[in-house]
């Protein structure tokens, strides 16, 4: 199940887009009060997600990852490629409760970029009271980001770094580079797209795939999830341990 913050929606929307969306997760059952005990569900998670902020993962991959991360209770985290939110909202659903999430995300960049400095605070309504949110709209693999990613860690390494950003293998290698050294030993590094197949519409071609078989070779315990929807096509969601 997941745990609703109604508290923390931000003004700016305006309340009935909020309370539908709520009432429509509270109707599948997938909300329960911010203090229940009850372990996450992370497939209405992926659901609620989906619903509320868009998601550009398929259900039987993105879940098991989700589960992985649900397992560490990840303190700090670095989503590279936000997008909508969807997956952030996930990470924070599943992540201590006094956790600090990091996202990077390029508005306009090669990928399509997402959300907008005007649209950042609306991430904040589906955080925990305890948690907090940094959003740094950057190219990530710039100096002056991973100087301030650094900086805002200080000596805490990380427990989750989600690269979704870029498709291009230059530019997945670079944020792997920059940011798999600040990954905690027992935290998880996950990349989407390793086994994508689905048309890019003549946009510049997704090549994770690439790098994933790179860093099998040196991450010993992975894990990949591919699961080919109706049409045949898949995304994939790699899952590295450190």
């Amino acid at each position: 199940l997941i745990r609703s913050t109604v508290s923390r929606v931000v003004p700016k929307i305006p309340p009935s887009v909020v309370l539908d969306a709520f009432r429509i997760v509270r109707e599948h059952g997938m909300i329960v009060a911010e203090d229940d005990k009850e372990s996450v569900d992370c497939r209405k998670v992926f659901h609620a997600a989906l619903l509320m902020f868009g998601l550009w993962q398929l259900e039987k991959e993105f879940v098991p990852a989700l589960e992985r991360v649900a397992s560490i209770r990840p303190d700090r985290v670095l989503e590279i490629g936000t997008g909508w939110g969807g997956s952030l909202f996930a990470w924070a659903q599943v992540a201590a409760p006094d956790a600090h999430l990091i996202s990077i995300d390029l508005p306009g960049g090669i990928a399509g970029g997402g959300y907008t400095p005007e649209y950042a605070p609306r991430f904040n309504q589906f955080l925990f009271p305890d948690q907090r949110l940094t959003c740094i709209l950057q190219d990530s693999a710039a100096f002056e980001t991973v100087a301030r990613i650094r900086k805002l860690l200080g000596d805490d390494p990380l427990d989750l770094l989600f690269i979704d950003g870029s498709p291009l293998y230059e530019a997945a290698s670079a944020d792997y580079r920059n940011y798999a050294p600040l990954v905690r030993e027992g935290g998880i590094i996950i990349l989407h797209d390793v086994k994508h197949n689905r048309p890019t519409d003549g946009a510049e071609p997704i090549d994770r795939s690439r790098l994933w078989g790179e860093l099998k070779q040196k991450h010993p315990r992975h894990e990949a999830f591919v699961s080919p929807d109706v049409n045949g096509q898949h995304l994939g969601v790699g899952v590295l341990f450190v």
